[in-house]
């Protein structure tokens, strides 16, 4: 979180930046219920940027710590900073809370005096050396020094000097890190955790394409799994001459899934298979007329010179005659033999190379939009489902 405003009340970028930090320190530990280490860190950030925000942050947490410790001081200190707020801030929007809040402590404060005469203000300043270890991440795991782990937001008084910080949490990588502690100081440290990818390992038939969220990640077999951000992610796998596969997953940070895409041979593939398998019949009937009409073309050959050279006998003609008509006939049922084979071996490479079925896109939310006629008026509602 940022403070707006805060250039007006500081022209050092550091301390900005250092308040900043506390800041959000203070947010971690009073949403974890740790209010006087909240109350602790707010007050540092407002010693450093003394804003109206700051000052009901603080309250707050001075509020909430009195109702449990009844220190006196506290409640008073809440008070001083629900006034300062509303003084700096009379329009604010939280001038509800703080009056509401003043109204409820104030009677308090009063009997308290007057039965124990006036209370000293009670500020949470610091003035041991610690270090104060937060993180971006619901349930991270806080340890200094190799000590025993504890739940972050942690505060933790330190010797001066430096100290070894370990920040973990399921699903994110671990993070080391040297913190140096300053004597008498608070010392902030956020620390920003990585999400662990999701490990997809995908099983499927070689030299499929495969697609992740409508985008290309690679051809099976993988060389490593697939890395995935925590969420839901549409994967689909594609080859020619097989139905694409898809799924919709839902991964978990650093979670390790399996899936085994079988790819079914289509029905356009299969076909293909079937025309160029006739195509080849053709070809080799073909080859059989082809040889039958060589055969009769020789002896019809031999036939004729036999006429030619003794003049040959009338059966020696007719039989001349029969030879080359069967031989003509072989030949036109070879041609148009080879002619259905290569319409047919066209027609199978053609099914074969064009049998490449669309992938399934990722889908998309819906969208509505309003839809003004002549006299009419809707919605309209597109996208796929």
């Amino acid at each position: 979180m940022s403070l707006p405003g805060a250039r007006a009340q500081t022209e050092d970028p550091g301390a900005r930046a250092e308040a900043e930090r506390l800041f959000r320190a203070g947010e971690r530990f009073y949403n974890d219920g740790q209010y006087e280490a909240a109350a602790q860190a707010f007050e540092q950030a407002y010693a450093l940027l003394p804003l109206p925000a700051i000052a009901f942050s603080a309250a707050q947490a001075y509020r909430l710590q009195y109702f449990i410790d009844k220190k006196p001081g506290r409640l008073k200190r809440a008070i001083e900073l629900y006034r300062a707020y509303l003084e700096r801030e009379p329009d604010g929007a939280r001038r509800a809370d703080a009056s509401t809040s003043l109204a409820e402590l104030e009677p308090i404060l009063a009997r308290i005096e007057a039965k124990e005469g006036t209370v000293k203000t009670e500020v949470m300043e610091n003035t041991a050396t610690q270090v104060m270890i937060t993180a971006q991440v619901d349930g991270a795991a806080v340890s200094i020094d190799g000590g025993e782990s504890s739940p972050a937001p942690v505060i933790r008084e330190v010797s001066p000097g430096d100290h070894r910080v370990r920040v973990e949490a399921d699903g994110y990588f671990p993070v080391d890190l040297k913190v140096t502690a300053v004597e008498g100081r608070l010392v902030p440290v956020e620390v920003t955790l990585k999400p662990q990818p999701a490990l997809v390992t995908l099983r499927a038939e070689a030299d499929a394409q495969v697609s992740v969220d409508g985008r290309p990640v690679g051809t099976t077999p993988l060389a490593r799994p697939i890395e995935l951000a925590a969420g839901t992610h549409f994967i689909t796998v594609a080859r020619r001459g097989r139905y694409p596969w898809s799924r919709e997953i839902e991964v978990k940070r650093g979670q390790r899934l399996t899936l085994s895409a079988d790819l079914d041979v289509t029905r356009q593939r299969r076909a293909s298979y079937w025309v160029m398998g006739a195509s080849a019949v053709g070809f080799a009937a073909a080859g059989v007329y082809g040889g039958l009409a060589l055969r009769d073309d020789g002896d019809a050959a031999d036939l004729r010179e036999r006429i030619a050279t003794t003049g040959g006998t009338p059966d020696d003609v007719m039989r001349y005659r029969d030879l080359v008509d069967r031989r003509d006939r072989e030949r036109s049922t070879m041609f148009a033999l080879l002619g259905v084979g290569g319409a047919l071996a066209t027609t199978g490479i053609l099914l074969y190379m064009l049998d490449s079925p669309r992938a399934e896109v990722p889908p998309s939310a819906p969208r509505v939009g309003a839809v003004v006629g002549a006299g009419s008026a809707g919605l309209s509602v597109s996208g796929r489902f």
